[in-house]
């Protein structure tokens, strides 16, 4: 597959290379798991990345898919083990919520401050597209 083309492009392979990542992932049960994105890569192209950021980005994509049907994939930072995973428990599950959501406090935190007013400001302010749960918070739907 070429970098430059869209997911439209590579059709039937694209969604030959998703099965094979969600394969891949259901052997990774359990944060204690975690395979980090280089491998995933790896397994799913069956070739080496030269550049881990930028050649990974089509299966970060696939992942985002895959979360969007609902699949339970977790990701995790802690030191070497970080990577990606199905939660093994609700419990594991929960931990994920719970760092995801710090994550996008702070986040919004650091946006309230650099707009200089309160967090709770700009949590009600904040406009979702709910119709579209692909769809990134576009910083031009916050109100005045």
């Amino acid at each position: 597959m070429n970098q430059a083309q869209s997911k439209k492009e590579y059709g039937k392979e694209w969604e030959t290379a998703k099965a094979r990542l969600l394969q891949i992932l259901f052997k990774h049960v359990g944060e204690h798991k975690a395979c980090d994105m280089g491998s995933l890569y790896e397994q799913v192209f069956a070739e080496k990345w030269v550049n881990k950021v930028n050649d990974t980005r089509r299966v970060r994509k696939m992942i985002t898919e895959l979360r969007i049907d609902g699949t339970l994939i977790c990701s995790s930072t802690s030191g070497s083990r970080g990577g990606y995973y199905i939660a093994a428990t609700d419990g594991e599950a929960e931990a994920y919520f719970a760092r995801s959501n710090r994550r996008y406090l702070k986040s919004l935190g650091l946006e309230a401050r650099m707009r200089g007013i309160p967090l709770e400001e700009l949590k009600r302010r904040v406009v979702l597209d709910q119709s579209d749960p692909t769809a990134e918070p576009d910083r031009a739907e916050v109100r005045s």
